[in-house]
């Protein structure tokens, strides 16, 4: 945490950052969802692939990790991440986002979220938990949760656009979990958009241009 940053704020034991404010109320939304470790700094360099007319935010996780840094559900391995341990945390993120876009004087419209690793599988638990507020995500390096129990037939992410990034030498979450997401994401009825990187748990700039181009 950076000392007096005017743009950090404390709400109810949560902090979040407001790094872009646009200068009229705005009703376009762009929520940056840090990884394991991270904090609400952590993804600003995303900051210049969000569109001007976006006003932003950046919601530190709840959990602090013992390697530093903070996170949104316990750590476990990706393959056992639950998605009903990523909604509990959606349920009160969705609480805590309310709160600050009122207060913020930036109400209505839907959502975008861009997450990275665990909060790529944050962004897109979000999603499914409340789809009716969330317009698009961008899942970067991340994963889908495990033992998610909605019935696809009722298509609960229709009309959702999602972008895909991964790096296909990715040894923190392999390339395959991308392709699992996206192909069960699809059966829901989202709007897919998949971009791979010679790279690891990072995005590369092929992807880095493509993100660009989905945030427009």
């Amino acid at each position: 945490m950076k000392e007096n940053d005017p743009n950090l704020i404390q709400d109810s034991g949560w902090f979040y950052r407001i790094p872009r404010q646009t200068e009229q109320a705005s009703t376009k939304i762009c929520i940056l969802i840090h990884g394991w470790t991270g904090d609400e700094y952590s993804m600003d360099i995303f900051l210049r692939a969000v569109p001007a007319e976006f006003a932003v935010l950046s919601p530190r996780g709840p959990v602090t990790t013992v390697e530093g840094g903070f996170g949104w559900v316990a750590h476990r391995p990706g393959n056992l991440a639950l998605y009903q341990d990523f909604k509990k945390t959606a349920q009160e993120l969705r609480s805590r986002l309310d709160h600050w876009i009122t207060q913020n004087y930036m109400p209505g419209g839907k959502l975008t979220l861009v997450g990275f690793s665990q909060g790529a599988a944050m962004a897109l638990s979000f999603g499914l938990a409340y789809p009716e507020r969330v317009d698009r995500i961008a899942c970067l390096s991340g994963f889908l949760p495990q033992g998610i129990l909605p019935d696809e037939t009722s298509l609960p992410l229709l009309g959702v656009n999602i972008f895909i990034a991964h790096g296909i030498q990715d040894k923190t979450i392999l390339i395959h979990r991308a392709h699992e997401a996206a192909d069960w994401l699809q059966r829901a009825g989202a709007n897919i958009t998949i971009c791979e990187s010679k790279v690891g748990h990072r995005l590369g700039a092929n992807c880095f241009q493509a993100l660009k181009n989905f945030l427009k």
